[in-house]
């Protein structure tokens, strides 16, 4: 990795939206390619902003019940939306 792109944990973390103990974890994992200089873990600036690209379309996926809904909701069909994702809602 050439110097030029490399993050810091800190800089890592500052993108990603999460605290540095977060960052190592994801090293550790090997979800963030990282090397060390010294004492110290430096990142990829581009494999940092890969892993932001991914996190924004991120969430808990919808259950069956509440995807059908949204399909049926899409679809102009509102009762049949309604009764399908439950009325209690």
């Amino acid at each position: 990795m050439p110097n030029a792109s490399l993050l810091s944990v800190r800089e890592a973390a500052e993108r990603l939206g999460v605290g540095p103990v977060a960052v190592r974890q994801h090293i550790a994992a090997g979800r963030l390619p990282a090397v060390t200089r010294g004492r110290s873990w430096w990142l990829d600036e581009r494999a940092v902003q890969r892993m932001v690209r991914q996190r924004l379309g991120g969430g808990r996926p919808l259950s069956p019940q509440m995807a059908w809904a949204v399909l049926l909701l899409a679809s102009g069909d509102d009762s049949a939306a309604q009764d399908a994702a439950g009325r209690d809602r």
